[in-house]
């Protein structure tokens, strides 16, 4: 998620006066003023044209290269109209825990709570964590990992992994034991320390990736969120330290498929619940391949008969650095744009076969 939401359109007039009306009622418990919706009006990126689409119920995806702050970003935002559903119901499916079932491309997932789990409770959660026979390839390559974009994993976890070729009589069940016990660790630092405490991923020439920064950058430059909803900004970016009672927040393991590739993901949510409007935060601080991090904002606000669902994610991925980014980069936008629209449209559907 990001502030691309929260503040980078442009819009015809009656689309105009929707955001205004969605961003002045969010805004209103965090004594936010007129300002904000100038704020955010001069900065949003949709053509007026987008307005008739958003208003029938198509989904509207935009790069926002603009907002890019970093080598490894991708900026998209996206927008929904959902007709005829209410701003409770329409919360509750997008932001509900089995949203997740609604990608086709999650393999598993399990909820490890909001942070009070005991360690046998841990231990038992974890322990659902691992490759299926069919995936055996993946771990024998996991058990082979040197320092590349091939695995995220720090100099420490690579040698962990090594350590196990030793062990003739290994099994699967061991391999998956030592993942889930890479990931067990990552989600405590992460726990403990927040981003700050996020291991970075050795890269080749001793060089590495950062999720931990990256996400920390991203955060900062939230600029409208930071001022306008400052309760909410201070529950994504000062985990653990900054905690409000009214902020819900839940963490997870993810299980799903990545260019054809299973795929261990950690990932934290953060919702705020109104009468009048839903936002919700999921940040991925961990990714076993192909992208290092991923930040993800969603509000759902009343928008005349229906609902109004705006959405904004940036993923920072190494794959779009170096030789020829700029085209990496586009091809990376349209990318996350068609994902964001399909995970969409799969919501979508779960509304309307109610």
């Amino acid at each position: 998620m990001s502030d691309c939401i929260l503040g980078y359109t442009r819009t015809g007039t009656g689309l105009r006066s929707a955001l205004a009306s969605l961003f002045l009622v969010a805004a209103t418990t965090a004594n936010a003023n007129e300002t904000f919706i100038d704020d955010a009006i001069n900065e949003l990126g949709f053509e007026a044209a987008h307005k008739v689409d958003i208003e029938s119920g198509k989904i509207i995806s935009v790069g926002l290269p603009h907002i890019e702050r970093q080598p490894t970003e991708l900026t998209v935002g996206a927008v929904m109209m959902l007709v005829r559903r209410p701003l409770a119901e329409v919360s509750d499916v997008f932001l509900r825990e089995d949203t997740f079932r609604v990608n086709t491309k999650i393999l598993d997932f399990s909820a490890i709570g909001d942070g009070s789990a005991s360690r046998e409770e841990l231990n038992a959660v974890f322990a659902r964590i691992g490759y299926t026979e069919a995936e055996s390839g993946e771990a024998s390559k996991l058990l082979k990992a040197k320092p590349g974009r091939h695995f995220n994993l720090s100099q420490q976890e690579i040698d962990k992994f090594r350590s196990l070729q030793s062990i003739e009589d290994r099994t699967r069940k061991e391999e998956s034991s030592a993942l889930a016990d890479m990931l067990q660790k990552r989600y405590l630092d992460y726990l403990g320390g927040g981003l700050a405490a996020v291991e970075p991923y050795e890269r080749k020439l001793g060089k590495y990736a950062s999720p931990g920064h990256e996400l920390t950058t991203a955060l900062g430059s939230l600029k409208l969120v930071m001022k306008h909803f400052p309760t909410f900004y201070e529950s994504m970016s000062g985990f653990p330290a900054q905690h409000p009672a009214d902020t819900e927040s839940r963490l997870y393991w993810i299980k799903r498929l990545v260019d054809d590739r299973p795929a261990f993901v950690l990932s934290h949510r953060m919702v705020e619940r109104r009468a009048d409007y839903s936002v919700a935060m999921d940040l991925q601080y961990y990714a076993q391949h192909s992208y290092n991090s991923m930040l993800t904002l969603v509000a759902c606000v009343p928008y005349g008969q229906g609902t109004l669902v705006a959405s904004g994610v940036r993923v920072f991925t190494d794959r779009v650095t170096g030789f020829a980014s700029g085209t990496k980069k586009k091809v990376g936008r349209k990318h996350v744009a068609e994902a964001t629209a399909e995970y969409f449209r799969g919501l979508r559907q779960v509304l309307e076969g109610k």
